[in-house]
């Protein structure tokens, strides 16, 4: 039972958070006593600084100019090794993140340390984020980069950590502001502010306002041919226009940064609502049969908070919490498609999630002590008929002890997480039952770091790192409770991740070069994998039972001064072999899993003189399936994308005009990511953005 090993984990970690308020010895070595915002105000604290706490195992990192090149976050994390952005086109087509093979929904995403949910069906739309509002995208396997992790970090296969753009105000001002004009293919009309400014002498509040419209359509060229018994080829050949791929969208974000006391808090309020169409999957259908006209409305609401602080200098102190009500709203269009199924059905989630995290580092101890208690209440109600009323709770409990030597680091840390849920009784839709309603897992994680030719990581050109842990997934409410799809025997996804590798960086007076590989082995039971049948809201859901997965990654980056310009290169090369290991008398087994591509290249080419900015970035991803059945009437081509972008900055009336004019396929690629689902030849999107 979920609740009687918490009994035991839950005393121990309010244990260890409550004996932080007893004195212990003052260690002093490591602290930072101030932090500083942009605009050049002190926020008086004491905290170790993230500087100070290096995680033992790094990760993959975008930041700045590189991270504002796309119209979406999912754009810029194309570059990452080992990922795979799912697109299903178009502007409202859902944009999901998988990484080595573990798929979307075992990817936490996290804003700011908090986590952003969607217990419905656990995928994550990062077509929602706007890069503009961010300064950082982390993407870890192991360790989180705060030095006061959630206690629901600990047990993430991989996570993606962004993090806000800290307000931006110069010296001797008040307040200062964006504005943002973006339009191009596709209609695409999208008018953006950012305003920051203080209150008070030492707080601020950012705003940043959005508004998107596009009618999402392309044209496509689709081809299919199938070879027949009789050695006779059928098929068609034809140039199509997608639809239904529109999107219009509204988000808004309000944020406060203030000094509390000796801590620091920033509070964040965010809301978006929409209007899309779902497309469907392009099959070649008789004239009069059913056509894709689904619409969805969403509206999220969502207000959170982290207040760090310091009270001794040995130890800090980080509380988070977030409210969040989602409403989703999901129908079909009689008027347009008259053999439709009517359907129109409303979902609301609410969730309320609470966190309380501490680093310690006293002098009688030889390494830093994390702990974190993490609690969440989630709902899901519906118009459905027969629909269960799900509720979830959850606990998460985290235990770290890191240790820092000169040459080496090592951590060793352990989560339990459990979650029991309750939904309305008599109810037999879907064969539900609350067996198996309370499930939990222990999940262990040991990383490792040697430097071998210096006295720390910074100043030794040559690391070693590697790490081991476990993970643990709960099925998603839309996994086991949606009235249509849910499959209540799900099992929860588990996976063991081991990982090694090394980084080589070199630094001379016009250039510097840093080379990383690692070496991966993943091995997931009852893999949750979800599909989409004739619509993007209804999904297939089923358990792959066993899958292993070998990968390796290589990336190399180099920096280049050439004459008065920046020459950056970045080149990244992932393979990826996940196989379906669960039936030996299967035709799936030994099947490559679906959307997994074996081979993975991508690269990005910048040039930076003057006001001037110029990169070409490309991404080729070999042959894939979309089944574990690797025949060839599941497989999708391999495809190669090259994008370019170029921009130019103008002193103007006092501030800073920056044009830039983006152009992506440029080679005009005909490719798939999801089977079914054709993505956009070329598109340019231009852009003006006002700073002042």
């Amino acid at each position: 039972m979920c609740f009687v090993k918490v009994r035991t984990v839950l005393p121990l970690l309010l244990l260890l958070m409550l004996s932080a308020l007893t004195p212990f010895p003052s260690f002093a070595q490591d602290i930072s006593s101030s932090r500083e915002t942009s605009s050049g105000d002190t926020l008086s604290q004491s905290m170790i600084s993230e500087k100070a706490y290096r995680p033992s195992v790094s990760g993959q990192v975008i930041s700045g100019e590189r991270l504002s090149r796309g119209v979406t976050i999912s754009d810029a994390l194309r570059e990452f090794s080992g990922v795979q952005i799912k697109d299903y086109g178009g502007g409202g087509g859902l944009k999901t993140i998988n990484v080595r093979s573990l798929g979307s929904e075992h990817t936490a995403v996290f804003i700011d340390g908090l986590p952003v949910d969607n217990a419905q069906n656990m995928q994550v739309d990062l077509g929602r984020f706007d890069p503009w509002n961010y300064d950082e995208a982390h993407l870890r396997s192991a360790l989180s980069p705060s030095p006061t992790p959630t206690a629901r970090s600990y047990g993430s296969a991989s996570s993606l950590y962004l993090e806000s753009a800290e307000p931006s105000i110069p010296q001797g001002r008040n307040s200062s502001l964006k504005l943002r004009l973006r339009g191009g293919s596709f209609a695409l009309f999208e008018p953006s502010l950012k305003w920051d400014t203080k209150v008070g002498s030492r707080s601020i509040i950012s705003t940043s306002l959005s508004f998107t419209t596009t009618n999402g359509k392309y044209r496509f060229h689709e081809s299919r041919y199938q070879t027949y018994e009789d050695g006779s080829v059928r098929g068609y050949d034809t140039v199509m226009v997608r639809s239904n791929g529109d999107l219009t969208s509204l988000k808004t974000q309000v944020s406060l940064f203030t000094p509390i006391g000796e801590g620091r808090l920033k509070a964040t309020g965010y809301f978006y609502t929409s209007g899309r169409g779902l497309p469907g999957p392009v099959v070649r259908r008789p004239v009069g049969s059913i056509t894709t006209k689904d619409r969805q409305e969403d509206r999220n609401i969502f207000l959170q908070g982290t207040y760090d602080v310091s009270p001794k200098e040995w130890m800090t102190l980080s509380i988070r919490g977030k409210l969040s009500r989602d409403y989703l709203r999901y129908h079909t269009n009689p008027e347009e498609d008259p053999q439709a199924m009517p359907v129109d059905n409303s979902f609301h989630q609410s969730s309320a999630y609470a966190s309380a995290s501490v680093l310690l580092r006293p002098s009688f101890l030889p390494f830093i002590v994390n702990s974190a208690l993490d609690i969440q209440w989630d709902m899901l109600d519906s118009d459905m008929a027969g629909f269960v009323y799900p509720r979830r709770l959850s606990l998460w409990g985290a235990l770290s002890l890191k240790k820092d030597a000169p040459k080496w680091g090592a951590s060793l840390s352990g989560q339990y997480a459990c979650s029991s849920d309750s939904f309305s009784k008599g109810s037999e839709a879907g064969g539900f039952s609350k067996e198996g309603s309370r499930r939990g897992c222990f999940s262990p994680m040991l990383t490792l770091r040697y430097s071998p030719l210096g006295d720390s990581p910074s100043e030794d050109p040559l690391l070693f790192e590697a790490f081991a842990k476990r993970t643990f997934r709960m099925p998603s409410f839309n996994d086991l409770y949606y009235t249509m799809l849910g499959n209540s025997s799900l099992e929860p996804e588990k996976a063991w991740q081991f990982d090694f590798g090394g980084k080589w960086t070199v630094k001379r007076e016009r250039i510097s070069t840093s080379v990383k590989a690692d070496v991966y082995y993943n091995i997931v039971s009852n893999k949750i994998v979800a599909l989409p049948t004739y619509s993007q809201f209804r999904w297939s859901m089923y358990n792959i039972g066993l899958v292993h997965v070998t990968g390796f990654e290589a990336s190399a980056l180099s920096s280049f001064k050439i004459g008065k310009g920046d020459l950056d290169v970045t080149l990244r090369y992932t393979f990826q072999d996940a196989r379906d290991r669960t039936d030996p008398s299967a035709s799936s087994y030994g099947g490559q899993i679906p959307y997994i591509p074996k081979h993975a290249v991508s690269g990005v080419v910048s040039y930076e003189i003057g006001p001037w900015k110029a990169s070409i970035s490309t991404l080729w991803d070999s042959k894939r399936w979309s089944s574990s059945v690797n025949r060839q009437e599941y497989e999708l081509d391999s495809f190669l994308l090259m994008d370019a972008d170029i921009s130019r900055s103008f002193k103007v009336a006092g501030g800073l005009l920056r044009s830039r004019l983006s152009i992506g396929n440029i080679l005009g690629a005909r490719y798939e990511i999801v089977s079914g689902y054709p993505m956009p030849l070329q598109s340019a999107i231009a852009s003006l953005e006002y700073s002042f």
